[in-house]
């Protein structure tokens, strides 16, 4: 399990399925919305993996990550 609460973080080594990030549901501005609407709000595919940008500084990178859907049952905001 990996906690993001602040900052640029990256994670080399995810694994759908068997990892689950938790993400400090303060940084989403309502503080609230379904996985799906937050990933399409914040998330973006790249060549090398999947951007979560939550502005202000806060972003967490996940390497290697092809499928932004792959994260809907792995991430968890509180």
């Amino acid at each position: 399990m990996f906690v993001f609460q602040s900052g640029n973080d990256l994670i080399n080594d995810f694994e759908d399925d068997s990892d689950t990030i938790r993400i400090a549901a303060g940084l989403l501005p309502d503080g609230s919305g379904s996985i799906a609407n937050i990933l399409d709000q914040y998330a973006e595919s790249t060549a090398g993996g999947v951007l979560l940008d939550f502005q202000n500084g806060h972003s967490l990178f996940l390497a290697r990550v092809a499928d932004m859907s792959t994260l809907e049952d792995d991430l968890l905001f509180v």
